[in-house]
């Protein structure tokens, strides 16, 4: 219950930075439009009073100039505006707040580690300590757990956050941070062979090097395109790194990310 709460406050918080970055973009392309506009006028009547403000061609040539520079602004709003529509801000907390909401869909699959929060209880007299660790620790190791014992998801037995922690494996590690306190835009699979020991393909041979090496073929044939350029690494012989810097950080695009795990689930299934 405390988890969701902070969760909750999360989104919220989220939601009411977007809106504060997005009026400050709009602000910021405003006071840009009328700065140089202004500039651009003061010019063109310098220009004519140099002229002695004599002649009808330039007056005509002034106001043609006048016009032009009003066209060039208007196309400059609506260029900025058209780019930055599809942008979202705190790109990574976005996708994370859709794979919790993916999360909660497959509760008899999968569920949050959030490390140091899976001990609050143990801190419950000093609440205030243990949120303020948590936003500390937020990028620090946290990951995707799957139950070993698939056969749950039909079932509904138990909701993989109650089951045993023996019980799950790291299924994704999310997004982390880097040494220098930078969010590394990545996440990363993780494979066991226990998931795919029952399988015939494991039992004639096929180790799970080349299992993962599959799973990594099978997501960039399906998901890699110019439009979204994800970068896929065979970390070892039982892990895959999905890095998406250089993905367009659009609402859509964090929706493909989760799709990606969705993709990557459905495969550990059919191979179990």
């Amino acid at each position: 219950m405390k988890n969701l709460q902070l969760r909750k406050q999360d989104e919220v918080e989220l939601e009411a930075e977007g809106t504060f970055m997005k009026k400050y973009d709009d602000y910021l392309e405003k006071i840009v439009a009328a700065v140089f506009g202004t500039i651009g006028i003061a010019a063109i009547l310098i220009n004519l009073h140099f002229k002695e403000w004599q002649g009808w061609p330039n007056w005509l040539d002034a106001i043609k100039d006048i016009a032009g520079l009003i066209v060039v602004l208007i196309v400059f709003l609506m260029t900025s505006k058209l780019f930055n529509r599809n942008q979202i801000h705190n790109f990574v907390e976005v996708f994370e707040t859709k794979l919790i909401k993916w999360i909660e869909q497959n509760e008899h699959l999968v569920c949050l580690h959030e490390g140091a929060v899976l001990n609050e209880e143990l801190s419950s007299q000093n609440q205030e300590s243990v949120e303020t660790n948590r936003r500390q620790s937020k990028y620090d190791k946290r990951s995707c757990m799957m139950l070993k014992e698939h056969s749950n998801v039909v079932t509904g037995r138990k909701t993989a956050k109650n089951a045993d922690y023996g019980e799950k494996a790291v299924f994704v590690y999310l997004p982390s941070k880097d040494e220098n306190g930078t969010i590394r835009k990545e996440f990363e699979f993780r494979f066991n062979s226990t998931t795919f020991k029952r399988q015939p393909l494991f039992q004639n041979g096929t180790d799970l090097k080349e299992i993962t090496s599959l799973f990594l073929n099978k997501i960039e044939k399906k998901f890699k395109t110019s439009e979204f350029p994800i970068e896929l690494h065979q970390k070892s012989k039982d892990a895959i790194t999905v890095t998406f810097s250089r993905v367009a950080e659009t609402e859509e695009n964090a929706q493909r990310l989760v799709d990606v795990i969705e993709f990557v689930k459905t495969m550990v299934l059919a191979l179990a």
